[in-house]
């Protein structure tokens, strides 16, 4: 069931302090055109409340799943994973909405798991999961398919030429303290993004006149007619690469909540939708999240040489890895 629109009709996105007046950014000279207007800002809200009803349809599916699961006894031998393959911005950056940028807001995804504590049934009897727990570490896409290999009673040997690792040791663990100093074995991490246009061409969002948003009942403020609303959602030279770190040992800062691990993302940005394989890369950011959290100030420029150049390198061993070796 799809939420009806005069259920959230006020509700805005929220939006970090961002946007024009950070002009030392790749997004900026490709995306990032000028504030948004009135009508943008109104069309990313709509879209915004657009999806969030959506989730309404999500939400009746888990339960059918779920008492479905129940009424047939399944329900102790199953475990529901809900999460997603990427973040989503919703107006920063003054870019309406879309997913296609290297920043915190399209990055990071949720993960949600529910599992039976002492799991039953099947040919091969599951260890039983630890109680419930909230994980400070990092899970990666890369390790659903050895996870639930690993679930389904897999011998390891399956997933050894995988590049990510189970976290099904982490529904184990017997506390939160034992599940997260188990997920920070991982301490950094490659992130990829190429642009949906291969042709040459940026590509634009102007339809949007045409659909008659603006007389849905979850508009704030009515229009004889509805306005065509222009970005540029993503950009032909929107081609990056980064490196996102989360690391105690290499602390070198200390953010405003306590966190003194060193907490970072390096970027390169190539001309071409081929990446390194096509082009040198043409831009660098760099931001140290702890001092930094909005990722405003692009430091890539005041790196010293020697920081430049690890940074460089282990991001190139993990576009290149496979298997264990983009385990290390």
């Amino acid at each position: 069931m799809y939420m009806p629109a005069h259920l959230l009709p006020v509700l805005t996105a929220a939006r970090p302090r961002n946007g024009p007046g950070t002009q030392d950014k790749h997004v900026s000279s490709t995306m990032m055109k000028a504030e948004m207007d009135a009508d943008t800002v109104d069309y990313s809200d709509h879209v915004w409340r657009r999806r969030l009803r959506s989730i309404k349809s999500v939400d009746d599916l888990v339960a059918d799943v779920f008492a479905l699961l129940k009424s047939t006894a399944q329900l102790e031998r199953t475990v529901f994973v809900y999460s997603s393959d990427h973040g989503y911005h919703s107006g920063t950056w003054s870019v309406p909405y879309c997913k296609m940028l290297p920043y915190e807001e399209d990055v990071r995804i949720p993960m949600f798991v529910v599992a039976p504590k002492t799991p039953s049934g099947g040919e091969q009897q599951a260890p039983s999961f630890g109680a419930a727990k909230v994980v400070d570490g990092l899970v990666l896409n890369i390790d659903f398919a050895p996870a639930f290999l690993d679930l389904a009673g897999a011998p390891k040997s399956k997933t050894d030429a995988m590049d990510g690792v189970s976290w099904v040791p982490l529904l184990k663990a017997k506390h939160a303290g034992e599940a997260s100093a188990q997920a920070k074995t991982r301490s950094d991490f490659l992130i990829e993004y190429w642009p949906i246009s291969q042709t040459g061409v940026d590509v634009q969002r102007s339809s949007y006149g045409t659909d008659g948003w603006c007389t849905d009942d979850d508009v704030k403020r009515s229009r004889a007619s509805c306005p065509t609303i222009d970005a540029t959602v993503d950009s032909v030279n929107n081609t990056w690469a980064c490196l996102r770190t989360l690391d105690t040992s290499k602390a070198t800062t200390v953010s405003e909540d306590g966190n003194s691990e060193e907490n970072s993302i390096f970027c390169e940005f190539f001309q071409g939708f081929g990446g390194r394989n096509q082009s040198a890369p043409n831009f660098h950011e760099y931001y140290d999240l702890n001092e930094d959290k909005w990722q405003l100030r692009n430091g890539a420029s005041a790196l010293p040489k020697a920081r430049f150049a690890a940074l460089t390198a282990r991001l190139q061993a993990l576009m290149s890895c496979s298997g264990a070796d983009c385990r290390t």
